[in-house]
């Protein structure tokens, strides 16, 4: 007699299947209105382009210069659809040259040969459908070459402003290794989300989380092409994988599993960082700083610890490793460096938006109100900023600053017993790290633990005193292992900084504008700003980096929860957003010379950086007021909530396109 199956593996078969679905459904949905390919030459260019050089820039305009012959790989194209491939190329010469010749083929079939100029020309060549075919290969022969010169042995064809290729169909299909990632993906996370024994409700919303993600990503851009698709598949495969285990590992330890509200807090966090792990690694987005991070990540693992970073000024200042030393023990796992220093920044700020959920969570017992808090903390728009510029040892202090300061806020009081005394280590060593990791986070993070001892000694409670101390001590022991570790080791840089401090400040002189392409100049600041237009400054990019609904939200919160309450999180966060006001504050009076302007910009920006997690904390705890107080004020609630997801998707969206 056959033995029914179990209802738990039933479960999971469904949910595996259903994922399966969902992401194909999701790809074919978010494929069609998408379906043209094309490269724009601002950017890395993906691997299915090769044979030519990286990009240039002249004015506005950027281009990549050919070889002899560019080719163009499209595997897995619909060819049920004929299709139309478009150049915006030129063969710029000298007078004592003779002009180039450009032929298009497809297929290694031979086609239209054009004659190229100085100025820039479209050309276009047709692909008729090929239903028994798959994929395309589109060359572009440029003859006659020539090399600039001695000290460019080049072999330069022609300059490709950018490609498109356009479906004559309304409707192609994706290839079939998307759609192959589209359906393991979601079968994955379909799987891992019933492996951990969670509601029917948040099965969904993972799946459909994942599975209209990596849809997006798929159909941008070229993302659909390989290998792409391959990688996209390994992040959420592998999200899945984690997500099962961490919901898992209490119980093999022998603990209590994960509640409900927590195991949606650390699947959202898993999947939303897999998410931008996987817009990171996009064909579409352009390195900008991130090869540079792993040179110095190369430079820490050869044995290289101390280096600086100069500034247009002439100051130079030592240039933390905090992130490298990280990453440095797990080098031989991942061996891209960039995808390494990536998937380490994504990793720990993903543990951040989890100790954000138990901070919430458990400091003002309002577990919904965490879960929020990790939605929000992965969609503000600030973070998509500094991950873009790859400004990553930033991105990586700050969030082992936040894991910090939720650490203090959760752990139990100082004492001599084993665990508060380990809790208490822990939080003096992330402090360090995060010391280690940026320059500029040492005075930050300083300043809000500075902002927490007098808010906690301003409360006049025995327990905040002595918290308050600890913060004083703890503090100070970080600084003390910093220094010594590494700071110690560039007196001479502090010298010379100070003598250049010290010395007549030479009257500076404004560069010249560039002129653009259309005659006009862009405006240059050329006398310091006026106070007035320092706070506006500041507003704006405070209203960019946080979002004017999440800063509603954070307000609200603020007022009719936080203020409220006197428990050690809730004067945590009042401290931490009093910190961030007064650096705002201060950084905007501060009258700032012209050629140091910039700086002025960057350090408002990393402020917002070190203080979204408190307002998020607010925002999170104003939503589930406002949803509880009645249908109106929940209207209002999901009205702000939405703006700041639409928001943050924008921004995450703009790495892949």
């Amino acid at each position: 007699m056959v033995r029914r199956m179990p209802r738990a593996l039933i479960r999971v078969l469904l949910a595996t299947g259903s994922g399966a679905v969902v992401g194909v459904a999701l790809l074919l949905l978010a494929y069609p209105p998408n379906r043209d390919v094309v490269l724009e030459m601002d950017r890395d260019l993906p691997s299915f382009l090769s044979s030519t050089y990286p990009g240039e820039r002249e004015g506005e305009r950027t281009f990549v210069w050919t070889s002899s012959r560019a080719v163009l790989r499209l595997a897995g194209l619909d060819r049920g659809s004929a299709w139309t491939c478009t150049l915006r190329v030129r063969g710029p010469r000298d007078a004592s040259l003779p002009s180039p010749d450009l032929t298009l083929s497809f297929d290694g079939v031979g086609g239209a040969t054009t004659r190229l100029g100085n100025e820039f020309q479209d050309v276009a060549v047709e692909v008729p459908a090929r239903p028994d075919r798959s994929g395309l290969t589109l060359t572009a022969s440029v003859h006659p070459t020539f090399r600039p010169g001695p000290s460019d042995p080049r072999e330069l064809g022609a300059q490709i402003d950018w490609l498109r290729c356009t479906a004559a169909n309304a409707w192609v299909w994706p290839p079939g290794v998307a759609l192959g990632t589209a359906a393991a993906s979601g079968a994955a996370l379909g799987a891992a989300s019933a492996l951990t024994a969670a509601p029917l409700s948040l099965i969904a919303v993972i799946v459909v989380i994942g599975g209209l993600g990596q849809a997006l990503l798929l159909a941008r851009s070229g993302g659909v092409f390989v290998p792409y698709p391959e990688q996209l598949a390994t992040f959420m495969v592998s999200a899945a994988a984690l997500l099962a285990f961490v919901a898992w590992a209490p119980a093999m330890m022998r603990r209590p599993r994960l509640s409900g509200a927590a195991l949606a807090a650390v699947s959202l966090s898993v999947v939303l960082a897999a998410l931008k792990l996987a817009a990171l690694s996009h064909p579409a987005k352009a390195l900008i700083d991130a090869l540079f991070q792993a040179h110095r990540l190369e430079w820490v693992m050869a044995g290289r610890y101390f280096f600086t970073q100069p500034m247009p000024s002439g100051v130079q200042f030592p240039y933390a490793i905090g992130l490298y030393a990280t990453a440095a023990p797990f080098a031989a796992l991942i061996t891209d460096h960039v995808l390494l220093l990536r998937t380490v920044v994504i990793v720990v700020e993903a543990i951040g938006g989890v100790m954000l959920y138990a901070l919430v969570a458990r400091g003002f017992q309002d577990r919904a109100a965490g879960v929020v808090a990790v939605v929000l903390f992965h969609l503000v728009p600030v973070p998509f900023v500094v991950l873009g510029n790859a400004n990553l040892t930033n991105a990586f202090a700050q969030a082992v600053g936040l894991i910090a300061l939720c650490g203090l806020a959760l752990m139990p009081v100082p004492a001599r017993s084993l665990k508060p005394m380990a809790a208490a280590i822990g939080v003096w060593l992330l402090t360090a790290l995060a010391f280690l990791s940026h320059v500029g986070t040492i005075v930050v993070v300083a300043g809000i633990l500075g902002a927490v001892v007098v808010t906690f000694l301003l409360a006049r409670q025995r327990e905040m005193s002595r918290l308050a101390a600890f913060v004083v001590i703890m503090t100070t022991l970080a600084g003390l292992l910093a220094t010594g570790l590494y700071y110690r080791h560039f007196t001479d840089v502090y010298a010379e900084a100070f003598a250049r401090m010290r010395a007549p400040v030479a009257a500076s002189v404004a560069p010249p504008p560039v002129e653009r392409e259309d005659g006009t100049r862009p405006a240059i600041l050329v006398r310091p700003l006026a106070w007035h237009e320092r706070v506006a400054n500041s507003a704006s990019q405070t209203w960019i980096d946080i979002g004017w609904p999440l800063l509603a939200l954070a307000a609200v919160g603020g007022v009719t929860r936080v203020r409220r309450l006197r428990g050690r999180v809730p004067l945590l966060l009042m401290a931490w957003v009093a910190a961030w006001v007064l650096f705002l504050v201060g950084g905007t009076l501060t009258r700032v010379e012209v050629q140091f302007q910039r700086y002025a910009v960057e350090f408002v920006a990393r402020v917002n950086l070190a203080a979204y997690p408190a307002l998020v904390a607010a925002a999170a705890l104003g939503v589930t007021w406002l949803w509880r107080r009645g249908r109106g004020t929940g209207l209002i609630a999901c009205g702000l909530v939405t703006a700041t997801v639409f928001f943050g998707v924008t921004a995450w969206l703009g790495w892949s396109g």
